[in-house]
C-alpha cells in the first residue's frame, strides 16, 4: 500500500484528481481519500495538527510506504522545482545552515513559516512530525518549491494547486516506477 500525505487540501486535489482518489473518510483531525492500493491523508498544518491527526489515524499507520509530497521555500531551488528530500531535521527558533546529505537536500521543519531561506536547505512545517510517527524506513518526501527570496509566500489555493499539478509528471514518474517498493 501507498500512502501520500498532504498537510493541505490544496497540495492534495490534484494528487487526488490524477490517481482517481476519492473521500472515504473525514473525521475532525484528517480526511481520507482511496482508491485500491492508495490512500491519501490530510492532516493541516504545523505540528499539532499532524500530531492530531496521527494518533487518530494510528493503527493503519506504520503498514505502508508513505510519500509526504507538499510545498517548501527554498533559497537554492527555484520556483516549482519538485526536489526528493534525503533528510529531515527540526528546529523550533529560526533556521540555520546545515550540511546536506549527497542523496537529497535537507528539510527543516520550523513551527511557523519564515522568510529567512538557508543555503542547502528546504523549508517546511509538517516533515519532522511525519518522520517522528512513521520512522526513515517507511517515508519518502517530494518538496515542491513554493517560497524563494523576495517573492513572499505562495499562499492561495491556486496557486498550490498549479505548482502541484505540475509537478505531477515527477510525481507519477516516482509512483509508477515503483521507486517507493510499495
Amino acid at each position: 500500500m501507498l500512502r501520500f500525505h498532504c498537510a493541505l487540501k490544496a497540495e492534495a486535489a490534484p494528487i487526488n484528481a490524477f490517481f482517481g482518489l476519492s473521500l472515504q473518510k473525514r473525521t475532525n483531525t484528517y480526511s481520507l481519500f482511496a482508491k485500491d492500493n492508495m490512500q491519501m491523508l490530510v492532516t493541516g498544518s504545523g505540528a499539532h495538527k499532524i500530531q492530531l491527526a496521527l494518533n487518530d489515524f494510528k493503527p493503519n499507520a506504520c503498514s505502508a510506504i508513505w510519500l509526504n509530497i507538499g510545498i517548501a521555500g527554498s533559497a537554492e531551488f527555484s520556483h516549482g522545482s519538485v526536489v526528493p528530500v534525503a533528510a529531515v531535521k527540526y528546529l523550533y527558533h529560526k533556521p540555520v545552515a546545515i550540511n546536506c546529505d549527497q542523496k537529497g537536500v535537507t528539510v527543516l521543519t520550523l513551527n511557523k513559516p519564515s522568510l529567512i531561506y538557508p543555503e542547502k536547505v528546504l523549508l517546511d512545517m509538517e516533515l519532522w512530525h511525519l518522520k517522528q510517527f512513521i520512522g526513515n524506513d517507511l517515508l519518502y518526501s517530494l518538496k515542491i518549491v513554493s517560497d524563494v527570496p523576495n517573492s513572499g509566500f505562495v499562499s492561495s489555493k491556486k496557486q498550490i494547486k498549479d505548482l502541484i499539478r505540475q509537478a505531477m509528471p515527477q510525481i507519477n514518474k516516482m509512483v509508477s516506477k515503483n521507486d517507493l517498493n510499495y
